[in-house]
């Protein structure tokens, strides 16, 4: 049962990110990405803007505009979760679930970043947090 809830939200974070690329003030697919826009992207993450740390977390996952790197990848997640950025609980979820960015597979730590995108309103992180319930996690 495991192996098919990993399979379902691996499908679901690719699936997630192309969602998110293409709405709620994300990285675009309309949006070349550009070493310009890497480098505007990444000032604005330094100077901790959730949404660049967020968009800046995607590309490090997807290695659009640098090398694919999914350790910085999770990094960014993080810092943008700190804020309260519902779409990085979600995809912290999919990377502990999947043992990515640097973390062992932990599906309690899983279970907790899709609750949270849960209680933020954000329907895939309930339908994922409900898949690891009936999972027995």
């Amino acid at each position: 049962m495991i192996k098919g809830l990993k399979v379902r939200l691996r499908f679901g974070g690719f699936l997630v990110a192309a969602l998110l690329v293409l709405g709620g003030g994300s990285v675009s697919l309309a949006q070349e990405v550009t070493p310009e826009f890497v480098q505007e992207t990444i000032v604005k993450a330094n100077q901790g803007i959730a949404r660049a740390q967020y968009n800046l977390g995607v590309l490090y996952v997807n290695g659009e505009g640098v090398r694919q790197d999914k350790v910085k990848a999770r990094e960014w997640y993080e810092q943008a979760a700190v804020q309260g950025h519902v779409r990085a609980y979600y995809n912290l979820g999919v990377m502990y679930i999947n043992g990515e960015g640097g973390g062992l597979q932990n599906m309690k730590t899983a279970k907790e970043w899709f609750g949270k995108a849960c209680d933020r309103g954000l329907q895939l992180g309930c339908d994922a947090y409900r898949e690891l319930n009936e999972a027995s996690h």
